[in-house]
């Protein structure tokens, strides 16, 4: 019913989510559950899993002892503030090999954005949209992107899938700006 929907202030969901760009402790990797169960990594560029060799998309097979289809998002999130690091097994989304990687529960930040290169192809990786601050390394990324695909002729991907959220009004200006730049 609509008496259990409280809408936050932006003063209020401030408070409440904490600066987007803040230092936190963690794997540093976006894990998401896909609809077919499977629990999929995006780490973050420099982040602690990263560091430890998962350097691409991947599917998470195992979290330490236990099998990733046994194990709710709030409950790896637990592991990582009971446990000093973290023994993944997953899966290269991009080359299929399997391994096993011990993390180091570290802190680090999401960054707005990444730019990521996949095989000569420019990717925009948008994360969170912060006020005055993705925009800005969203022209800068861009222009650079720009000038190096020129050389090769391909094309530059903005990619949206691994972003969490942000300010409403940096997510306009920033899409708006890409849209009326192509």
């Amino acid at each position: 019913t609509c008496s259990r929907v409280k809408y936050l202030s932006a003063t209020d969901f401030a408070q409440a989510s904490g600066p987007g760009n803040s230092t936190r402790p963690g794997l540093g990797g976006l894990i998401t559950r896909m609809p077919g169960g499977d629990l999929m990594l995006a780490p973050f560029l420099g982040g602690p899993v990263y560091q430890a060799g998962i350097r691409n998309p991947a599917e998470v097979l195992a979290v330490d002892e236990y099998s990733a289809a046994d194990l709710s998002l709030d409950e790896i999130a637990s592991l990582t503030t009971r446990r000093d690091r973290l023994a993944l097994r997953v899966r290269d989304l991009l080359s299929d090999r399997v391994f096993v990687v011990k993390v180091p529960i570290a802190p680090f930040q999401i960054p707005p954005l990444e730019v990521v290169n996949d095989e000569g192809r420019g990717i925009l990786r948008l994360h969170l949209f912060i006020k005055d601050a993705t925009l800005p390394a969203l022209k800068q990324a861009l222009e650079r992107s720009v000038k190096r695909s020129a050389k090769r002729q391909a094309p530059i991907v903005i990619d949206l899938r691994y972003a969490t959220g942000g300010s409403l009004f940096e997510s306009l200006d920033s899409i708006s700006w890409c849209i009326y730049r192509s």
